[in-house]
């Protein structure tokens, strides 16, 4: 219990995201979406910027014809790139992009915590898609249909129909690959990654004057 005390407020520190608030009003609810949907905005441009690989990769994926061929590409590329089921064998910009996306730890933290962060947050993420593909999505209230977009990436409007086409089409792109491994397996964990990095691409190629001179504008 001394130990606890004296080390609760280092572990806060480092981990600042570990102790949500009991109480959420709807500004700081909006901003916490937004501080997120910028965080996975910026850590998209940086993993890029920073890997001349990621980037190559990227611009053959982003110029396919659908999403799914995007997906493809991506899952595709990154055997090349690795065989283990290690998230360690990620490169660094995408590594540490990706923790970040999860509201991981610190960087400068050892990479086994920022490992436990990129897999808890996936691990989320293919458990309640198991969820949302036996509910139907039509009878969820919009705030849960906005976190579960936000959780993926998926734009959130104020269209009901938009946010259920959004959660729909990465459904049945995620669930390819749970038919095919395990949902917690690595395949199906790039796989998730794939399409998180894709949908944060599509906002990027948006919002970002930058990012879209270097990869044009959306085509799916």
């Amino acid at each position: 219990t001394i130990y606890a005390r004296w080390w609760a407020p280092v572990t806060v520190y480092f981990f600042p995201d570990m102790l949500p608030s009991p109480f959420e009003s709807e500004d700081q609810r909006v901003k916490r979406m937004n501080r997120l949907l910028d965080q996975r905005r910026k850590a998209v441009m940086q993993a890029v910027s920073e890997n001349e690989a990621l980037s190559g990769v990227a611009a053959q994926a982003l110029r396919a014809p659908s999403k799914q061929k995007a997906l493809d590409r991506i899952v595709f590329a990154s055997r090349k790139v690795y065989d283990d089921s290690s998230l360690k064998q990620l490169p660094n910009p995408v590594f540490f992009a990706t923790s970040r996306v999860f509201e991981g730890p610190y960087r400068i933290l050892p990479k086994y915590f920022h490992v436990r962060a990129i897999r808890a947050g996936v691990r989320k993420i293919a458990e309640a898609d198991e969820t949302l593909r036996r509910s139907d999505l039509h009878s969820l209230p919009n705030r849960l249909l906005e976190t579960a977009c936000l959780d993926r990436a998926v734009p959130i409007s104020e269209s009901k129909s938009n946010m259920i086409s959004g959660l729909n089409e990465w459904l049945a792109l995620t669930q390819k690959f749970d038919v095919q491994h395990d949902k917690l397996s690595f395949e199906c964990t790039k796989a998730r990654l794939g399409l998180l990095a894709l949908n944060t691409a599509s906002t990027c190629r948006k919002n970002d004057k930058a990012f879209i001179a270097l990869y044009g504008k959306n085509t799916f």
